[in-house]
């Protein structure tokens, strides 16, 4: 998570695919990793991390494509977020030749435009130390001697700051060698991730790059804007109608990425619930966007059945559960496995839907008394697999 603001800006501190037949591809049998609670479904996930700076957006994407593997190629993958950071700082540097201080903030676009240039490599290939680490202490070592390179040392004078000259500091920074990272890097279509009924593979490309028809695409969820706001009909309907596709692909056992932004006043840590009642009361704190991926939800109102939730239900009743009205959204995070502080177990962190839905305050500046608060919706959008 790091800061970000609405309206366009980037981000950081998340029906049957019928799409090409896709229907078929169902994932595997392949039990879960990481989490211990099963809900209306069940995605399947590798064991959460931690970030160490404000890159939830490419521990998002390392998520979600670490998820897809497990799911359609029974494989375990360990991807190297540190790998991908580096090449966010690198292209900073080239692009803006007077910048003076690395950003962290991204999305998802920025994330899927790394993948798709550079492709990815495991932990032990790029810092072998990181390897089955939970938490990257090099990325925000690298962030801060980068910033310091960029002040008072190598990088402080733009006319002398050549390619080569910014590759050797960030490999210092992350103490890498990216000359023989590269040689290693799996490029984007040569990752098979799943195969259409004909056999046809699709690759890590086919579902990230926005010319393809199986892409996966991001789906601005309907927000309201200022405090007290009235939600009329046509914004209630169409909030209903992409809950439901997000059920369905959840159903489907997809892991649907979500963009929120996170206020941690509004966090209850006995359950590791952020609880939009507990927000209200509170008020302001520490702000900013996220991007994390799902794992489950909860519904009420179900007619007939009142809730379903906390078990792998049948296909019949998750076919009833969307009729329901959300209760929760549990994500797999990048929080860590386990933290009292955060709530935190399994890596697993909820959202009900009161959180979500209704109009919070959001500071620019939430460190600055004086800045503009602004009252919008929380829940930003998602990013949904091709037919939903």
């Amino acid at each position: 998570m790091n800061r970000w603001m609405p309206h366009g800006l980037n981000l950081c501190l998340g029906i049957t695919l019928g799409v090409g037949g896709l229907t078929s591809c169902g994932p595997s049998s392949q039990p879960k990793i990481a989490t211990s609670s099963p809900l209306v479904t069940d995605i399947s996930h590798t064991i959460a991390k931690r970030q160490s700076i404000g890159n939830c957006w490419l521990y998002a994407a390392s998520t979600w494509m670490e998820s897809m593997a497990l799911s359609y190629q029974n494989e375990t993958l360990d991807v190297s977020e540190s790998y991908w950071t580096w090449w966010y700082f690198h292209d900073q540097l080239i692009r803006n030749s007077v910048l003076d201080e690395i950003t962290i903030g991204g999305s998802w676009a920025a994330a899927r435009s790394i993948i798709l240039k550079r492709g990815f490599v495991s932990e032990g290939d790029f810092i072998g130390e990181e390897t089955a680490v939970e938490m990257s202490l090099r990325q925000k070592q690298a962030m801060t001697y980068i910033n310091e390179q960029l002040t008072a040392g190598a990088l402080q004078d733009p006319a002398t700051r050549t390619p080569e000259l910014i590759r050797q500091v960030l490999d210092e920074a992350f103490g890498s060698n990216m000359a023989e990272a590269e040689t290693r890097a799996l490029p984007a279509n040569q990752k098979i991730i799943t195969y259409l009924p004909s056999g046809q593979p699709l690759t890590l490309r086919d579902l990230l790059d926005q010319r393809s028809r199986f892409a996966w695409t991001e789906v601005s969820f309907p927000r309201v804007f200022g405090e007290g706001a009235v939600i009329g009909a046509n914004v209630h309907d169409a909030r209903r109608m992409l809950w439901t596709r997000v059920f369905r692909a959840l159903n489907d056992r997809q892991p649907v990425v979500m963009r929120l932004m996170i206020d941690f006043n509004g966090l209850d840590n006995h359950d590791g619930t952020f609880k939009g009642d507990l927000l209200r009361e509170k008020g302001v704190g520490k702000q900013g966007g996220h991007l994390t991926v799902l794992e489950d939800y909860t519904v009420k109102d179900v007619p007939g059945l009142g809730f379903i939730g906390r078990g792998d239900v049948s296909e019949e009743l998750q076919e009833q559960a969307l009729l329901g009205t959300l209760d929760h959204i549990i994500v797999k995070n990048s929080w860590g496995v386990n933290r009292p502080d955060r709530g935190i177990k399994d890596g697993i962190t909820l959202f009900d839907r009161s959180y979500l839905e209704d109009q919070f305050a959001w500071k620019e500046d939430d460190e600055d008394p004086e800045s503009p608060v602004n009252w919008y919706t929380t829940l930003g959008g998602f990013v949904l697999p091709a037919g939903y």
